[in-house]
């Protein structure tokens, strides 16, 4: 019975070593509303606040947001260590569901390990086995072999808890290969751990030493330390080397005891073994332990104090002995801890007389066979979960081969789709840009044509028109006839400035000047001109058509503003905006109705001349308002 005992006292400690909290993954920084209540949460001490700021994130963040993965797996970790394992359910789920959807491996390998923790709190170690073999089985398939690793771990232990020693050691060896390169101590000293007690169980503690020996070799905290130097000390005891067993005991007394639960133990070890090798009594001491032990809700330790007390009073025939086996009894009950409860009733068969003694022994027998059977299951258990996941993952890696031999095919019917549309594309672009060519060469050609017609009218006028009238006048001046002569210069005048208004445009180097000459002389000597930028545009970049179409459209709107205005001042602005030079034309004329402007056979030909090169002409006038143009002009 004994024996007994000691394996069900390590099997909490080794338990303990498994169960840490991951370090959580830091999510990417941003200033959403979800990720600082999330913060905030991590940053709170009260768990209560912490899940309320947690709720409130979830309620903020978005589907797709990356953020809401660290948000679940915070929920699902507080709420189990507060016990609400309803909402540690939901959340797993939650999480798995956005996996699927997000075709997640390794995050749906996380919902599974959530979700088996849940089940470790509530020892429930059939469902821990199976759940964490599954998120075993998706880290694999994920590629991340360290947790792999680290959960068929957690799956050997959910079977040497099960009683599958056997498939416990085989799960471990598995877990040594896939964390050879890990640096995260703590579950090598699991690991080994896990190996050191099933060989204890199956009785080669031979095999037992030599993994307690390497767990210790990777311990680095004082609190594992604590836990394997008790381990290895009871290992001695049960080969009956109770000197070297006390003298293990003894070292553990002098290491600093940060955990205050793990030093009871191996404190409360020493003593019981002081006890059984040479008959030292210091029961008042093992009492202080277990009251300490109840105010701690250590009740692993709780199990371990009434049984080591029910053996003491048991070989001194005390009535206590069966109080305790009775108080061991109704613990084990509480903690769901058959193998403590068996412990219990052995001892209260011996510690009990007639049908009491007979119920017991029942109950007993029966226990004994249940666990048996038990263990049977979870061997079998463990096969089934492990047959039915394989199938699972050959049927998914089956799905992705021919996932994948259809996306080949359907890429490579997208491709010849593209490649047909490019073609297609890449004609029309062809054809769109042989069209705009010809326009382009046409509005060219005609603008040109243009301008060739309007020098050759300009010449025929000052060669021909003009020069008749001069001769004419000439011979009028002879005969002093002063009435036809004035009327004759007026025409004679009116001919010249058609001349010069369509006469040849220098577009060399003279082109600024020209231009600047003309707007001075154009306007006439009545209105006051103002210009601004003119000499700030870089006139020799500028192409020769569009020189050609500000120089008309400037002509155009000065001869009307001398004509027509009555304008006292006039401004014009150039600017230069990027890929365009900008004309603003303003004057304080008596403006006019802008229907009967648009008439004007000018002002339509100086618009159509700036639609031809790409630019665009729009103005204002009203009665008594003045007339202002804005012309803009492709550089």
């Amino acid at each position: 019975m004994l024996a007994k005992l000691k394996i069900l006292l390590l099997l909490p400690l080794f338990l303990g070593l498994s169960c840490q909290k991951e370090t959580k993954p830091i999510s990417q920084k941003n200033n959403s509303k979800a990720h600082i209540l999330f913060e905030k949460g991590k940053k709170t001490d009260d768990i209560s606040q912490k899940l309320d700021f947690y709720r409130q994130a979830s309620k903020e963040v978005k589907v797709s947001d990356t953020i809401l993965p660290y948000i679940l797996d915070h929920q699902i970790y507080y709420s189990i260590y507060i016990k609400e394992y309803d909402s540690a359910f939901f959340f797993a789920n939650k999480m798995r569901n956005l996996a699927q959807k997000n075709k997640d491996t390794l995050l749906i390998a996380q919902s599974y390990y959530r979700k088996a923790r849940t089940f470790l709190s509530k020892k429930q170690f059939d469902n821990v086995l199976e759940n964490m073999y599954k998120a075993q089985q998706y880290y694999l398939l994920g590629g991340d072999s360290i947790k792999a690793g680290k959960r068929l771990v957690e799956v050997a232990i959910a079977q040497e808890r099960l009683g599958d020693l056997a498939g416990s050691q085989q799960n471990n060896t598995k877990a040594l290969e896939l964390l050879q390169y890990t640096k995260d101590s703590a579950f090598l000293v699991s690991l080994y751990n896990s190996l050191a007690i099933t060989y204890r169980r199956l009785g080669d503690r031979e095999e037992a030493l030599k993994e307690f020996q390497n767990a210790l070799d990777h311990a680095t905290a004082s609190k594992e330390k604590v836990t394997i130097l008790n381990n290895i000390a009871l290992i001695h005891a049960d080969l009956k080397e109770y000197e070297k067993a006390l003298n293990i005991w003894q070292e553990i007394s002098k290491i600093p005891a940060k955990d205050s639960i793990n030093w009871a133990r191996a404190k409360e070890n020493h003593l019981f073994y002081k006890w059984l090798s040479n008959g030292i009594r210091e029961i008042d001491s093992l009492k202080i332990i277990a009251k300490k032990r109840e105010a701690w809700k250590d009740y692993s330790g709780l199990l371990a104090s009434y049984a080591h007390l029910t053996s003491i009073y048991s070989k001194e025939k005390s009535p206590l002995a069966k109080v305790y086996a009775e108080k061991l009894l109704d613990a084990s009950k509480k903690a769901k801890s058959d193998d403590d409860r068996l412990l219990a009733l052995d001892h209260l068969v011996d510690l009990s007389e007639g049908n009491s003694s007979k119920s017991y022994a029942q109950d007993y027998i029966k226990l004994s066979g249940s666990l048996k059977k038990a263990r049977i299951n979870a061997k079998n258990l463990f096969a089934k979960i492990k047959y039915d996941e394989e199938q699972k993952l050959a049927e998914i890696n089956n799905l992705q081969e021919l996932s994948a031999a259809q996306k080949l095919d359907l890429l490579q019917q997208k491709n010849q789709k593209l490649v047909a549309i490019f073609v297609i594309i890449l004609l029309i672009l062809l054809g769109v840009g042989i069209y705009i060519f010809l326009q382009q060469r046409y509005k060219r050609e005609k603008l040109n044509e243009r301008y060739k017609t309007e020098k050759q009218l300009a010449k025929k006028v000052h060669d021909e028109l003009a020069n008749d009238v001069y001769q004419i006048m000439s011979q009028l001046q002879e005969q002093k006839n002063d009435g036809i002569l004035d009327k004759l210069e007026n025409v004679y005048r009116r001919t010249r400035d058609i001349s010069r208004e369509n006469a040849a445009i220098r577009t060399n180097e003279n082109y600024k000047d020209d231009l600047f000459y003309m707007i001075s002389k154009t306007g006439g000597n009545h209105i006051k001109l103002i210009m601004n930028g003119f000499s700030a545009i870089n006139w020799d970049l500028i192409k020769e058509p569009q020189k050609i179409v500000i120089y008309r459209a400037l002509q155009e709107l000065l001869v009307n503003t001398r004509k027509h205005s009555r304008a006292s001042s006039l401004i014009i602005s150039f600017i230069k905006e990027g890929k365009f030079i900008e004309i603003i034309y303003r004057d304080n004329g008596i403006g006019f109705e802008t229907s009967a402007l648009k008439k004007t056979s000018g002002l339509a030909n100086t618009e159509n001349r700036i639609k031809d090169i790409g630019g665009s002409f729009t103005f204002e006038t009203e009665p008594d308002a003045g007339f202002s143009a804005k012309i803009k002009i492709p550089s």
